[in-house]
């Protein structure tokens, strides 16, 4: 199975709660951007799932715009959320070949390390980051990075 964790996109700070922050006009365009590199590779996702935070909303809603996929929404994927949550909703996926996460740091970041089995690596997702990975058993040190790609490069792989 293929995992594209896609962290979303620059967000304002100006809102009342965390769970509020928009992206902003920056953010929207480091997400459309990341949909494009998408849609030029090919890459079509099985499932979406998001964190219900407004900002990975929006960024699922701008990367689903070619594909029109259902969006599930999952607390596993907020930024407070754990590795175990985590591989819970991973399960949940297993039948998939290709799933989006859309989410947030610290989780992305720790789940690239975790996936990767090396806890000494600091690979981190920026704004707008994608990690993709293949796994076959989900849990820790069981996945292969294939990509780390960044806002605006996303043709250059980070690994």
């Amino acid at each position: 199975m293929q995992i594209l964790l896609m962290r979303h996109g620059s967000a304002a700070w100006d809102a009342p709660t965390d769970e509020l922050r928009p992206l902003t006009e920056r953010g929207e365009l480091e997400v459309a951007s990341a949909g494009e590199y998408l849609k030029r590779m090919g890459w079509i996702p099985d499932a979406i799932c998001r964190s219900p935070f407004l900002r990975a909303r929006q960024t699922a809603d701008i990367l689903n715009q070619p594909w029109r996929l259902a969006i599930e929404e999952s607390v596993a994927l907020t930024p407070e959320a754990s590795l175990a949550q985590l591989e819970t909703l991973l399960g949940n996926y297993a039948s998939f070949e290709r799933v989006l996460l859309v989410g947030h740091n610290p989780l992305f970041s720790n789940a690239f390390n975790y996936l990767c089995g090396d806890a000494n690596t600091r690979w981190g997702l920026q704004p707008a980051s994608q990690a993709l990975f293949v796994i076959d058993i989900i849990g820790q040190a069981c996945g292969t990075a294939l990509s780390l790609r960044h806002f605006p490069s996303y043709e250059s792989n980070a690994l």
